[in-house]
C-alpha cells in the first residue's frame, strides 16, 4: 500500500482514511498468495494497522523488540 498522499482523519472514535489509496501489483500478488481465489485491485480493501509495539503499556510492561520479530512470522496469513 503507498502511503503517499494517504491521510488518517479520526472521526467519532475511529480511523478513517480520507484519501482512497490503490493497491500496486506487488501488493495485489502478496495478498493473492492467502486467498482462495485470484482478487483484482477492485476487490481488495487494504489499510495499515499496528497489532504490536514495544510501547510501555498501563500494566508497565512492554514487548522485547526480539518478541515483536518473533510475533511477526504469527501474524503472516491471519485476518
Amino acid at each position: 500500500m503507498s502511503k503517499k498522499g494517504l491521510k488518517k482523519e479520526a472521526v467519532i472514535g475511529s480511523v478513517q482514511d480520507s484519501e482512497q489509496v490503490c493497491v500496486t501489483d506487488e501488493e495485489l500478488a502478496l495478498i493473492n498468495k492467502y486467498t482462495r481465489r485470484q482478487l483484482s485491485k477492485d476487490e481488495v480493501y487494504v489499510f495499515s494497522v499496528v497489532l504490536c509495539d514495544n510501547d510501555i503499556d498501563r500494566d508497565g510492561e512492554r514487548f522485547t523488540v526480539e518478541s515483536l520479530f518473533s510475533l511477526e512470522k504469527l501474524f503472516v496469513g491471519k485476518t
